[in-house]
């Protein structure tokens, strides 16, 4: 994963709970098409809505009260 998103190596902590994480959202033969989260919580499907692609870019919202100072502000 991060070798196809073009990342350094020294997030490979974050990657290999990413991995993780996907594994246990995806779905197993063994388990019979089931995945673990499943077979952990009979009847629970697992939530993928908010899986985005590994390394996609991202934006912070700054809140409106720290917005004053603008381009010399503590956070800029």
């Amino acid at each position: 994963m991060l070798i196809d998103a073009k990342l350094h190596t020294a997030i490979w902590a974050e990657a290999i709970s990413t991995v993780a994480y996907l594994h246990k959202c995806s779905p197993s033969w063994p388990l019979l098409h089931k995945t673990p989260y499943e077979v952990l919580n009979p009847g629970k499907k697992p939530v993928i809505h908010h899986l985005w692609r590994f390394g996609c870019q991202a934006y912070k919202l700054v809140p409106p009260p720290q917005r004053m100072h603008r381009r010399f502000g503590e956070r800029s």
